[in-house]
């Protein structure tokens, strides 16, 4: 199988840490308020299971949310239904 290219979701990181118990690497993906390393303000936490998935939809919806608006379905097409 190919490799494919790398994606990256703009203001987010990926930092790898090591479980301790079990000796294997889990890479971990963040997003972070703007600003965030020149405030002192408290932010809340999101964990998402399964953030391969999960996270680009996460983040963008709690972008959204934010701007005070609200993440919109995405819309079932022939086109985009792929090998469903």
């Amino acid at each position: 199988m190919p490799k494919l290219p790398e994606v990256r979701i703009p203001a987010t990181e990926q930092r790898l840490i090591e479980a301790k118990d079990i000796r294997s690497p889990f890479e971990i993906s963040i997003a972070l308020p703007a600003f965030y390393t020149r405030s002192e303000k408290h932010y809340p936490v999101i964990y998402t299971l399964d953030s391969n998935g999960m996270f680009g939809l996460v983040s963008d919806s709690v972008r959204l949310l934010r701007l005070g608006q609200e993440p919109r379905p995405a819309r079932r097409t022939e086109r985009n239904l792929g090998s469903l």
